[in-house]
């Protein structure tokens, strides 16, 4: 039902908990709604570090990124690759890809443009990887779907 969503802890059973007051957890423990999702409105304020999962993504020709997996994906390019639109963005929904070069270093990567796609601005007006082997490079994008556009905000390169 809406407002509710079951409490998982380590040792004990799934209750229903109302979410109309404050929710305290301690301890270990999972929120979860079945869904995988918990939606909290208002002000919440975490008291321990919130750390997202990397998500690996297959190398190849194109990198598909499955954004409802998570915000944090990483990948090795064997060549050069296009990373395509990422599938089932939410709104909003900031997230950052890895790019690691392999041992024989040189490697690119493509953006998809259009609907869906990644969208450079005038700050970040390209995307051109460090060529170094075993070299590491971050870029961050952040998912406006009034304009149905991943916008570049972040391209670090070099690690």
């Amino acid at each position: 039902a809406p407002g509710t969503f079951p409490i998982i802890e380590d040792h004990f059973a799934a209750q229903n908990v109302a979410t109309t007051g404050n929710i305290t957890q301690s301890g270990a423990g999972t929120f979860t709604t079945g869904t995988g999702a918990v939606t909290l409105s208002g002000v919440t304020t975490l008291l321990k570090a919130g750390v997202p999962t990397v998500v690996s993504l297959t190398d190849g020709a194109n990198i598909a990124t499955d954004a409802s997996l998570g915000n944090v994906f990483k990948v090795t390019l064997g060549g050069a690759r296009t990373l395509d639109p990422p599938s089932n963005p939410t709104a909003g929904q900031r997230c950052i890809w890895r790019f690691k070069q392999d041992a024989g270093g040189s490697k690119t990567i493509a953006l998809t443009g259009g609907a869906g796609g990644f969208r450079l601005g005038a700050d970040i007006s390209s995307v051109t990887l460090s060529t170094g082997a075993n070299i590491t490079d971050y870029m961050g994008a952040i998912y406006n779907a009034d304009d149905n556009r991943w916008d570049v905000i972040a391209f670090v390169k070099g690690y």
